[in-house]
């Protein structure tokens, strides 16, 4: 699915995941603030809070991707509020 340079990676109750391709970056969107433990699991695989953008971001490279897949894990199995 893709729209406007974004694509929609996946999403869960309460979580987005996109791939910004204008922006090159993955966007991690919550509709309200993660617990310590998800934003603990965000900075270690080192995505960044971005005001701006209102998501958790990080620029698109291979080692991205693989944390990315770590972030999505924590996201299905856990709860993020």
């Amino acid at each position: 699915d893709k729209t406007g340079g974004t694509t929609n990676h996946m999403s869960g109750d309460g979580w987005e995941i996109r791939e910004d391709l204008e922006d090159m970056r993955y966007h991690v969107i919550f509709n309200g603030k993660p617990n310590a433990i998800t934003r603990e699991v965000l900075k270690r695989n080192a995505f960044k809070w971005s005001p701006n953008r209102n998501a958790w971001v990080r620029q698109i490279t291979s080692g991205a991707r693989y944390a990315l897949e770590t972030v999505k894990k924590h996201l299905k199995e856990s709860t993020i509020y």
